[in-house]
């Protein structure tokens, strides 16, 4: 496995395509599928995706004999890092990406001075609610987001190293 920052216009279409293939893939049994679409488009696509970079981004990109299989988004905030985003191949769940993305984020928050991670995972996502907890992840509050679709979603507020 192979881990890269990136940054560019060609590396960032290639997430977009990793979140048209993963996110449909993940969310569908717990998301209305216009729902899914409409936070791909507007957070998750190669626009998006160009913006969030100028705006304190960061995203890595996961590599396993040169084929994608992962990623991670970080907002770079003044006192924190929000996990924005960490996404991974059905076939290569459960295999220590996401951990080892979890690592990289505490790396960058060490490596920044900033001693807290922040982040949102939706309320029916019970795989990652644990994944979260096991890594020492802790719930802050439920907040009911609702987006510019007209959908609203409860989210869990989640911290770490807080």
């Amino acid at each position: 496995m192979y881990i890269q920052r990136i940054h560019t216009r060609d590396d960032l279409s290639v997430i977009a395509a990793l979140a048209e293939e993963i996110i449909p893939d993940y969310y569908r049994s717990f998301l209305p599928m216009d729902q899914i679409r409409f936070f791909i488009d507007h957070y998750q696509s190669l626009p998006a995706l160009l913006e969030q970079v100028q705006n304190n981004f960061e995203y890595y990109l996961v590599t396993d004999a040169g084929v994608p299989v992962a990623y991670l988004g970080l907002e770079i905030k003044k006192d924190m890092i929000w996990l924005s985003k960490i996404y991974i191949r059905s076939l290569y769940r459960g295999k220590g990406i996401g951990k080892t993305l979890l690592e990289l984020a505490k790396f960058r928050a060490v490596e920044l001075q900033l001693s807290c991670i922040e982040l949102f995972v939706v309320k029916g996502n019970q795989p990652a609610i644990d994944f979260y907890r096991k890594q020492g992840y802790t719930f802050v509050n439920t907040i009911a987001n609702a987006y510019d679709s007209g959908y609203t979603v409860t989210e869990y507020r989640m911290r770490n190293n807080c």
